[in-house]
């Protein structure tokens, strides 16, 4: 069997594709064999090997378009069985993986930039990432450090590249508490997360300007429903707004402008105005 590309609608003689099937018919291929596939400037893209059955087995390995090899992957009865090896494209080695019928052999595996320096470092238990996990910048800084168990992550701390903290997330006890930071360390960013039945939702976030002053406060029940006090404030500090709710219903809201005059007051009763409704002018003040 033989596939050829098609350019403007016109089938070319640059060849996609060649190897040999098992059935004769042109809707269903059942690959055996050697295949080989190409880029379109006719160098080789993948080599694949098939048994009777038609599954992988046995070495395939890919290549770049400079027809260096980009990695290799041996298969057992279509399942990754033994090392997987993958090249940047200058030909420097990026990562060397141990496979056993599909599941990832436990140990270290480490990565490598193109240029030999380490880029990553991670552990695999039971198939799955275990202990720390660690990325790095091209500078040798780390980029992040993470913690994993079962596969599941329990906190990771992401860096700037001259190693000033920019986020950190922790997972703990059905919480998790993420916050973020700018280049110059000022908290900008704190959310906190609420599981439970596999399921999570936002119970709190605040956000702070990059001065430091607080920008805004949001507290949510399951399913996004907002509860509590919500506040947003001026760059340089002054309350702007304040909303109460109470499981989704409003029960009051309040705003000034920048000066702090007032501008507008509401009062709720099971979700629909009730009482006195007051509105300034933010020139005069009436």
């Amino acid at each position: 069997m033989v596939g050829y590309y098609i350019k403007d609608g016109k089938l070319t003689k640059q060849k996609a594709v060649e190897g040999y099937t098992s059935t004769d018919t042109l809707t269903t291929f059942s690959f055996v064999g050697k295949q080989i596939a190409y880029f379109h400037n006719g160098s080789i893209k993948k080599t694949s090997h098939y048994n009777k059955k038609s599954e992988l087995d046995g070495m395939t390995t890919q290549y770049f378009t400079n027809g260096q090899v980009h990695q290799t992957v041996h298969y057992t009865n279509n399942v990754i069985d033994g090392k997987v090896t993958t090249f940047h494209k200058n030909g420097q080695l990026e990562n060397e993986e141990f496979y056993i019928l599909g599941k990832h052999k436990d140990g270290i595996c480490k990565h490598f930039d193109a240029h030999g320096k380490l880029s990553r470092i991670h552990t695999y238990k039971n198939g799955t990432y275990d202990g720390e996990y660690i990325d790095y910048y091209s500078n040798g800084n780390k980029k992040t450090v993470a913690t994993y168990a079962n596969g599941r992550v329990l906190k990771r701390t992401k860096y700037y590249t001259d190693g000033k903290v920019q986020s950190t997330y922790v997972k703990k006890n059905g919480e998790s508490l993420s916050e973020h930071f700018n280049e110059q360390g000022v908290k900008t960013k704190r959310v906190l997360e609420i599981y439970k039945k596999n399921r999570s939702h936002m119970a709190e976030r605040e956000l702070w300007y990059d001065n430091g002053q607080p920008r805004t406060t949001e507290y949510y029940d399951p399913g996004n429903v907002k509860n509590g006090t919500f506040n947003a404030w001026f760059k340089h500090g002054q309350l702007r707004k304040q909303n109460v709710f109470k499981h989704g219903v409003p029960v009051s809201e309040k705003s000034w402008t920048m000066e702090g005059k007032p501008v507008i007051e509401k009062t709720y009763q099971q979700g629909k105005l009730n009482g006195k409704t007051k509105r300034w002018d933010d020139r005069t003040g009436q």
